[in-house]
């Protein structure tokens, strides 16, 4: 239960609260917004406050960094356990929280400072509370566990951090499986289950960047794709044992070097009458041309073309013509038995070379078939040593497709582990059934309650884990806070049933935005019957136009459950800190 709120800030005004219902009322006045009136009278900062007391982390836009309270301290009065505990905090101060040191057995001692002041470490205080009020064992249950923090943002909802979207989540920023461990730790069932879920998440997540960085990133070389290293090593296996093979049967020869450089002389000589005979056959090729063309090109008849043009050329021009004609044959005759000699000469070279070639040709097959049979010692050793070098390559094959497969063994493996644990949800399921339909009725009684728009709280499973959701038949901003209401007093009661509960509910006037006055009149009344029922505090923050407007019963007055404490939107001065921050 929370007593009291106050803080060392002169202007801070006060808040004292009671068991069973309390109403925290803001005044709106004719005319204000309600955002004037939230952001004037403090309400959601009241529940920051609380959160604040109880451990909150800093986090952007915290109000305790402003500048005009940052050093003044916020004082809770609340009990931990069966002792009332005073805890002071300030936002300069934020990682450790001053307590006073009497009356306490706690796992975790404060420690005492130089001015007699009793403090712990934010965390400290965190593994106290989660201790006393959810049997929390923070250096027990390790990474993927129920927390304190998370689990008290079930019933202290804080508007700013999203909490109001969905029922079965604190805040808009909330993990799955961390919804699903806290979740599973308040229903009571293994919360184990989800944490080996999220186990098995983390190590698929890390097995893919692995997979990954061995595609392309800088575990390519260490690792690999494992059908590309097996075939490497096939083809590595093959070349070894030829090489192996080829070294046993190796024989050195005492000439092999004179024969391999006899080889390579002749093997140039070849190229040699090779390029010589590529270039005399271009050239037979032209002189062929040459004979062609000119054979087939005579001598114009200037005097047919002077006739055609009407001129009659004297005698002394034609026996010229006569003479230029016979001069031309025997240039084309001589020039044509010359270049009959040059393709003749040139054609008997060809045949000459393409005939040594072939000799050499011969006496280069008869050395390689030698050398083929044997080598030269040098020749042994490199041999060696390029077996030793592809030996040693295919172990390296060898070793990384052994990892490579122990990576794809285990997304096998977590496969198969991921199969086994949904069996395993199945059946913690089944064996609490009893407890899950305990809540399920409970939260449908509270929907009824409050709403003819029920709506149906679905405990399931998945490949993934548990899975916790709200069916309603009609959605809406009201519909959903008022399922919202239902959830938490339903964690609310059962928490006080199995011992997990911190004593106190606190709601802010969010809750009831979109709700008809009807419906924030049932939930107001249902979280005062459960309270005093079941003996938890419930503190609820509210508009006073809200509280007007609600349809409550005949025999329900608000008024006797409000707080001393006046806030409104009046002033700079009427708000929760008593000035403007």
């Amino acid at each position: 239960m929370i007593h009291r709120v106050s803080s060392s800030l002169a202007s801070f005004k006060p808040v004292d609260f009671h068991s069973g219902l309390n109403l925290v009322v803001s005044e709106k006045t004719a005319g204000a917004t309600e955002r004037q009136t939230r952001n004037s009278s403090g309400k959601s900062s009241l529940i920051e406050i609380i959160n604040f007391g109880l451990g909150s982390k800093r986090s952007k836009g915290w109000i305790f960094d402003r500048e005009s309270i940052h050093e003044e301290v916020f004082s809770l009065q609340l009990d931990v356990g069966s002792v009332r505990v005073n805890v002071d905090r300030s936002g300069a101060a934020h990682t450790k929280i001053e307590v006073d040191a009497s009356g306490h057995e706690w796992p975790v001692h404060p420690i005492v400072q130089d001015d007699g002041t009793t403090t712990l470490k934010l965390t400290d205080w965190w593994d106290v509370l989660g201790r006393v009020w959810f049997g929390i064992d923070a250096n027990a249950f390790g990474t993927y566990s129920p927390t304190f923090r998370s689990i008290i943002s079930y019933f202290v909802r804080r508007w700013r951090s999203g909490a109001f979207h969905e029922a079965t989540l604190h805040g808009n920023k909330q993990q799955p499986w961390d919804q699903q461990v806290n979740l599973s730790y308040l229903l009571g069932l293994d919360w184990k289950i989800p944490h080996d879920f999220r186990e098995i998440a983390a190590a698929r997540s890390s097995l893919k960047t692995l997979k990954r960085e061995a595609k392309t990133g800088v575990l390519g070389s260490l690792v690999g794709e494992p059908g590309a290293l097996r075939s490497r090593r096939t083809v590595l296996q093959r070349d070894v044992e030829r090489l192996y093979k080829q070294i046993n049967e190796f024989r050195v020869l005492p000439e092999y070097e004179e024969l391999e450089a006899e080889g390579s002389r002749l093997a140039t000589e070849q190229s040699e009458l090779s390029i010589r005979n590529t270039l005399d056959l271009r050239r037979i090729e032209a002189i062929r041309e040459s004979i062609a063309d000119e054979a087939q090109s005579p001598l114009p008849d200037v005097e047919a073309m002077y006739r055609e043009a009407g001129v009659v050329l004297p005698e002394l021009v034609t026996n010229s013509l006569e003479e230029v004609r016979r001069f031309r044959d025997r240039v084309l005759k001589n020039r044509q038995s010359h270049l009959a000699r040059e393709l003749s000469e040139l054609e008997s070279q060809v045949d000459q070379r393409r005939r040594e070639s072939d000799l050499l040709e011969g006496r280069r097959r008869t050395i390689m078939e030698t050398l083929d049979s044997g080598g030269a010692l040098d020749q042994l050793q490199k041999l060696q040593a390029e077996f030793a070098r592809q030996q040693g390559e295919l172990e390296e094959i060898k070793r990384k497709l052994e990892l490579a497969e122990k990576v794809e063994q285990q997304g096998a493996s977590l496969k198969v582990e991921q199969a086994k644990l949904e069996q395993r949800l199945i059946e913690d399921m089944s064996d609490h059934q009893e407890l899950l339909d305990e809540a399920i009725l409970m939260f449908e009684d509270f929907s009824r309650s409050i709403s003819e728009y029920e709506g149906t709280l679905v405990i399931d499973h998945s490949d993934t884990g548990p899975t916790f959701a709200i069916d309603v038949p009609r959605r809406g901003k009201g519909v959903n806070n008022m399922q919202i209401v239902c959830f938490d007093f339903m964690l609310s009661v059962l928490g006080v049933a199995r011992g997990l509960t911190p004593g106190f509910l606190v709601h802010d006037s969010h809750i009831f935005d979109g709700m008809e006055p009807r419906q924030v009149a049932n939930a107001i009344e249902l979280g005062k019957q459960q309270a005093e029922k079941h003996g938890f505090q419930y503190i609820i923050t509210i508009n006073s136009d809200q509280l007007e407007s609600a349809e409550f019963s005949p025999d329900f007055d608000p008024n006797e459950y409000r707080c001393d404490v006046e806030l409104t939107d009046a002033h700079e001065t009427g708000g929760i800190f008593g000035m403007t921050i």
